[in-house]
């Protein structure tokens, strides 16, 4: 089991490969006995498909990405020579970060499989970054998993195919039909809890919020539109859930009653 900051998987700045070069330096270096160990471009490299046999690009690419994670202080070390980098202990220590999701490293050596292995790595941590641990479900849709980590919709929608086939993740998804009308994520272990979470919205059976917590919500929003305040992962995914359905029950009136002021919610402040 590896644990990997949010910020990383979420940082724009930071590439897909950048991630993955992050995990496998974890999975190289990461020594409960040692301050420190001494890695080589070749070592990380072989973690992707058990072999020598790498494209020279690709050894080229890790190169740059441990240095990009060096400069960013994603990584703690030194290059040692040519060959050597020296990477230290403290670099993988989570009580440095406010938020880290797990991973078990067979599942990431199950995407290494895949022709686009990093792109992959890095939708499939996103998508666990998404989940609230309370319901062990997110609520996203496509396009805005694509927004998040610049891909197209589609290409979500084939890397998304690969990771249920892997059992990686589970997707509820809403018929046409139900009120429902963004897809349940979990991880696949959780899939009887995002199939509940999903029949309960798509039945309109979700309790109906309290005065209290409209209010919360509302006030929320407020502050994170004005750029006062931040608030964790969980509590941005219930906000975001809140709104999203406060937009679509306000649609529904406004359909019916053309001269109701919706006021909508701008949902793009809160991804």
């Amino acid at each position: 089991m590896i644990f990997i900051p949010e910020d990383l998987i979420r940082e724009r700045n930071m590439t897909d490969i950048d991630v993955a070069t992050w995990c496998l330096c974890n999975i190289v270096s990461n020594s409960p006995i040692k301050n420190s160990d001494l890695i080589t471009v070749t070592q990380i490299a072989y973690q992707i498909h058990n072999t020598f046999d790498i494209n020279h690009g690709i050894k080229e690419d890790i190169g740059v990405s441990i240095q990009h994670l060096l400069e960013e202080n994603y990584i703690i070390g030194q290059r040692q020579g040519k060959q050597y980098y020296e990477i230290f202990q403290e670099s993988f220590n989570m009580e440095t970060y406010e938020y880290f999701i797990k991973v078990n490293e067979d599942d990431i050596r199950k995407i290494f499989k895949h022709l686009r292995p990093f792109a992959v790595l890095r939708t499939y941590l996103l998508i666990l970054t998404t989940i609230n641990p309370k319901t062990k479900c997110s609520v996203w849709n496509k396009e805005q998993l694509a927004e998040l980590i610049d891909k197209n919709p589609d290409t979500i929608t084939r890397y998304n195919k690969f990771l249920e086939d892997e059992h990686l993740i589970y997707i509820y998804r809403a018929k046409p039909t139900a009120k429902l009308k963004t897809n349940i994520y979990s991880r696949y272990e959780d899939r009887e809890a995002a199939k509940t979470y999903g029949n309960q919205r798509s039945d309109g059976k979700k309790l109906a919020t309290s005065a209290n917590e409209k209010r919360r919500y509302t006030q929320m929003y407020n502050i994170v539109k004005s750029g006062q305040k931040t608030y964790s992962p969980d509590e941005m995914q219930e906000l975001r859930e809140y709104c999203e359905a406060e937009n679509a029950r306000r649609q529904k009136i406004y359909t019916k009653n053309p001269s109701y002021d919706q006021k909508l919610f701008d949902i793009s402040v809160l991804v």
